[in-house]
């Protein structure tokens, strides 16, 4: 995690690295779900917990980006990926299970 995070957005990283950079700049302290001044939700846990899978499904959306258009979506807002990935979590599902006669 330590390594392959920065490397999803930053993939000339280990150039940086061997390039003496002490360390490759953190994306998640800057990636959140809810704007600050909503930042209170996040003392629930369920909510805290749909945040951190939303800021995990920003790196999802970032490796397809890069799978698919060779770049990755710096702009691209936490709730962008959340919305994208989990609409295509549904299609994979959907399709599976028209598959599998389900």
């Amino acid at each position: 995690i330590g390594l392959g995070r920065p490397l999803c957005v930053q993939t000339d990283g280990p150039k940086r690295l061997l390039d003496g950079a002490d360390a490759l700049p953190r994306c998640e302290d800057d990636l959140a779900l809810f704007p600050s001044w909503l930042s209170f939700l996040t003392a629930i846990n369920a909510i805290r917990a749909v945040a951190s899978f939303a800021t995990t499904y920003w790196y999802y959306a970032q490796l397809e980006s890069l799978g698919q258009k060779g770049v990755t979506e710096d702009a691209l807002s936490v709730r962008a990926a959340l919305s994208r990935v989990t609409a295509q979590q549904k299609s994979f599902l959907k399709a599976r299970a028209k598959a599998f006669g389900q």
